[in-house]
C-alpha cells in the first residue's frame, strides 16, 4: 500500500513539473469550457472570475468577466466590473478587446495583429505593442517564460521577470492538489499556482490599498 501511495504522488508530481513551463500552441491543449473562480480580499469574498475558452479548430476564443465589490456596512466602497476577448488563430494572439468599470473609471482597449506589432487603442489613445506579447490574463502556459505581458485593464507593456518557487500543495475543491508556483515581478506583481493540467488553481496580489486579493478555483 505504501509503495502504491508513493507511486501515485509521484506521478502527481511529475506532471506538475514536466507540462507546466513547456510552451505549446494553446489551440490543440485548450478545452472547451468554463473556469470559476472565488475573488477574496483579505480571505473575504468580494467576487467572482470567470474565464471561457472556446477552440473552433485553429482559432480559440477566451472570455474574462471579473465582477467584485466592496462595501462596508452595506455602504459601497469600491467596484469593478471587468469584460476581456482574446481571439487566437494559429497559436497567436490576433485580437484582444475590453471594457472595465474601475470604480466609475471607464476603460477600453482594443488591439489587433499588425505585421509585427499590435496596433493598441487604449480610450482612444494609440499605442503599440509587440506582436506574440502575451495577455497578463496569465492562463497561457508559456506565461511562465515571458518578459513582457500585455495589460488587459490599459493596453500597456508589463516588463517582468518570473520566478519558480516549484511545487506546492493546495486545497482546491476540497481536495489536496499539488502545484506548481511562478512568482511574477516587475511591472506587476503576481502569485501564480498552476496545477498539473496546467489550468490556474490560485492568483494572489498586492492591491493599491494595501490588501491582498486572492483569485481561488471554485
Amino acid at each position: 500500500m505504501k509503495h502504491g501511495r508513493a507511486q501515485r504522488a509521484l506521478a502527481i508530481l511529475l506532471c506538475v513539473l514536466l507540462p507546466i513551463a513547456a510552451a505549446a500552441d494553446p489551440g490543440p491543449m485548450v478545452k472547451a469550457g468554463m473556469l470559476k473562480y472565488a475573488v477574496l480580499r483579505n480571505g473575504e469574498r468580494i467576487g467572482t472570475q470567470t474565464v471561457e475558452f472556446r477552440p473552433e479548430g485553429e482559432r480559440l476564443t477566451v472570455e474574462t468577466r471579473i465582477d467584485a465589490r466592496i462595501t462596508l456596512l452595506g455602504v459601497p466602497l469600491f467596484h469593478l466590473h471587468h469584460e476581456a476577448r482574446e481571439q487566437w488563430i494559429d497559436g497567436r494572439l490576433a485580437v484582444f478587446l475590453s471594457k472595465t468599470d474601475d470604480d466609475g473609471e471607464a476603460r477600453e482597449v482594443e488591439a489587433r495583429i499588425d505585421g509585427e506589432t499590435l496596433a493598441v487603442i487604449y480610450n482612444g489613445r494609440p499605442r503599440r505593442a509587440p506582436a506574440g506579447i502575451l495577455p497578463g490574463s496569465l492562463w497561457h502556459p508559456d506565461t511562465v517564460e515571458a518578459t513582457a505581458l500585455f495589460d488587459p485593464f490599459r493596453g500597456k507593456v508589463w516588463n517582468v521577470r518570473v520566478a519558480d518557487k516549484g511545487v506546492e500543495l493546495l486545497e482546491v475543491r476540497g481536495a489536496v492538489m499539488a502545484t506548481r508556483r511562478y512568482d511574477i515581478g516587475g511591472d506587476v506583481v503576481r502569485e501564480v499556482w498552476y496545477g498539473p493540467d496546467g489550468e490556474i488553481a490560485r492568483v494572489r496580489f498586492p492591491a493599491k490599498d494595501g490588501s491582498w486579493v486572492t483569485l481561488e478555483l471554485e
